[in-house]
């Protein structure tokens, strides 16, 4: 494996199956992972979290395919709960019975990239009770 890995690659065809790369943090391997999962769980505990033969060979064919140069040996397996909601967007709004809680969820899969602006918008409606920027995508009240 080359010491050095430059590159970000996210390939998603049809936002589950197809998974993505991205290097480590200090370029020591890469992160092959699917998007996101396929099954919900009510109970962390009741999760088999042993790592499943077929997936991590379907998850090897990744790199085989579009990033040959980090082909290399498999360093560790992990199945990893977070949350998502039925519609994939995330949550931000008031409690619809205790205004003064604000509601920030659901964030796992895409919200990384924009916990900056969602950052901003809970401080806002925390402080000032309103922000200018629009939420209704994301209203508790869609589900």
């Amino acid at each position: 494996m080359p010491t050095t890995i430059r590159f970000i690659a996210h390939l998603n065809a049809d936002y589950g199956e197809t998974p993505y790369g991205i290097p480590t943090y200090q370029g020591s391997g890469v992160k092959i992972t699917p998007f996101y999962g396929w099954r919900t769980v009510s109970d962390p505990s009741e999760v088999d979290y042993t790592p499943d033969l077929e997936w991590i060979e379907r998850l090897r064919e990744f790199p085989r395919r579009y990033i040959p140069a980090v082909n290399g040996k498999l360093v560790s397996t992990r199945r990893c709960l977070y949350t998502m909601t039925p519609d994939k967007h995330f949550v931000i709004d008031r409690h619809p019975h205790y205004p003064q809680i604000i509601i920030g969820a659901g964030f796992s899969g895409h919200g990384f990239k924009f916990s900056t602006l969602v950052g901003k918008i809970l401080m806002e409606l925390a402080i000032a009770g309103k922000t200018n920027h629009d939420i209704s995508l994301f209203k508790l009240s869609r589900f």
